[in-house]
């Protein structure tokens, strides 16, 4: 069992160790600056599997919200399927009724892997990081994967983030099949999305909305810029759409807050399990 300062969840389980940078949310990653801390001569860009740990959350014996590889990402390409299957398994073997969140980059892939197995089961929630508004494609790769709790980690959070559209259910629907709004392929211009056609003005909602939005700001050496109206914003999104949201950390009069209070509340909701 591993405790954690991480505040929307109480331990983390690492079955997988290390990673690689991919967007700019990675640049002042903390799993590195731990891993520079502690790991030695091991650099944080060489991955590790650790079959040895599968079996932890089977002798936790009361309920914990567990963070799933906090210092990777489960779905990296360097992790086999056979093992993210054996993940699962644990987490199906599980008497006690932890609640496991799942948080990647490689959103892509967790689309994949999941279209094709569906979900561990409904006490896992899967997520996305998403930066800034150029990663907001990952959204859609989440609303497409079969989950029972999909949520957005905007950590950290650069700029101010739309999320309205998601946090609805997606409108456009393409002649090829995908489901998207037509603002955020236009805005992220990712390449898969060249090319296609758009339907009609009226439309109906096709994909599933968010069920959960943390955010806070970066920390530590080097941190980028941040403005307390960008999640007092993001706040009145989830408000408006009835979502739960968690303000992890912000930025009070130059100093790092934990829990900050937005318009003298803090805000630490969670959503309810629920079947996918």
């Amino acid at each position: 069992m591993t405790k954690t300062t991480i505040e929307w969840c109480d331990e983390v389980w690492n079955p997988v160790t290390g990673c690689q940078k991919v967007s700019a949310g990675c640049k002042n990653c903390y799993a590195e600056r731990i891993a520079s801390r502690f790991w030695g001569a091991r650099k944080f860009t060489d991955m590790m599997i650790h079959p040895e740990r599968l079996d932890d959350p089977l002798h936790w014996k009361k309920p914990r919200r567990v963070f799933v590889n906090s210092m990777s990402d489960l779905f990296h390409p360097a992790v086999p399927d056979e093992f993210i299957d054996r993940v699962g398994q644990t987490i199906s073997r599980c008497k006690v009724p932890h609640t496991f969140i799942v948080l990647t980059k490689r959103s892509g892939r967790m689309r994949e892997y999941f279209t094709d197995r569906g979900n561990f089961a409904k006490n896992v929630f899967l997520g996305v990081s998403v930066e800034d508004n150029n990663q907001l494609w990952r959204v859609v790769d989440l609303l497409q994967t079969p989950a029972a709790v999909r949520f957005v980690s905007v950590e950290p959070m650069l700029e101010a983030i739309d999320l309205r559209e998601p946090l609805s259910g997606y409108p456009v629907q393409t002649s090829s099949g995908m489901t998207i709004s037509r603002e955020m392929a236009l805005d992220a211009g990712e390449p898969s999305w060249e090319g296609m056609t758009w339907g009609d003005d009226e439309w109906e909602p096709t994909m599933p909305a968010l069920d959960w939005v943390i955010c806070g700001c970066e920390s530590g050496p080097g941190a980028r810029p941040f403005e307390m109206d960008w999640a007092r914003d993001l706040r009145d999104q989830c408000v408006s759409a009835n979502v739960p949201f968690f303000f992890k950390q912000g930025r009070v009069n130059g100093d790092i807050v934990k829990m900050p209070e937005l318009d003298g509340q803090t805000w630490a909701q969670y959503p309810e399990i629920r079947h996918a």
